[in-house]
């Protein structure tokens, strides 16, 4: 019977290692995906910045001789 418990004991502390260190990385996943979601807000706010010439249109309309 004690072998029995050893055994159990074993197995149920080997598989809450496991979960937390399962836990543990997809955590550390999480948080890269989080940055990269960063890095591309940060790449699309950039190239909406630079492609769109209302700034221009508008900067040549205010000086055009009237």
């Amino acid at each position: 019977m004690p072998l029995i418990g050893g055994i159990l004991l074993s197995i149920s502390s080997w598989t809450l290692i496991e979960i937390i260190e399962l836990k543990a990385k997809t955590s550390s996943i999480e948080n890269e995906l989080i940055n990269v979601d960063k890095q591309f807000g940060r790449i699309f706010y950039w190239f909406d910045k630079f492609t769109d010439l209302k700034w221009l249109i508008n900067y040549y309309t205010d000086f055009s001789p009237g």
